[in-house]
């Protein structure tokens, strides 16, 4: 199985890996801790998951590391975007899943998960590669 309803969502369970879904020879499963009910059978992942990951990076890092800072900026603002569009969902999903308070997910961690993405599309921005020192650390972005 590779998709679960939860809390009225549909969610994939496998990897994403190299832009594709992944799944594992084995899955667990996730429950509730709300009411422990069965959510979805998660792809449990192994070495073969994790070497498939690393090599994806490894092969995607010379053409985002191209990327122009403006443009890495865009993609972690549409990201951002998405989170705000589906922002209800997600906070749906993670308290059936966590069980944290739904009004918690709603007012503060959503919302918080949108603005580190743009925080840090905003930092892009003043990172021209020169080297700052922060905190007495030298910090050099290519």
């Amino acid at each position: 199985m590779h998709e679960a309803l939860v809390a009225g969502v549909q969610v994939d369970a496998r990897h994403w890996i190299g832009g594709r879904r992944v799944g594992s020879a084995s899955t667990f499963t996730d429950v509730s801790p709300i009411d422990e009910r069965p959510l979805a059978e998660i792809a449990s992942g192994g070495g073969a998951e994790v070497d498939a990951a690393v090599e994806a990076a490894k092969s995607a890092f010379p053409g985002w590391a191209r990327t122009p800072a403006h443009e890495r900026a865009a993609v972690l603002r549409a990201i951002a975007d998405g989170i705000d569009r589906r922002s209800e969902e997600l906070a749906q999903v993670e308290t059936a899943d966590n069980g944290a308070l739904l009004r918690s997910h709603r007012r503060s961690v959503m919302p918080r998960v949108a603005h580190n993405f743009r925080f840090f599309a905003d930092w892009l921005s003043q990172l021209d590669g020169s080297g700052m020192e922060i905190n007495g650390h030298r910090e050099h972005v290519s």
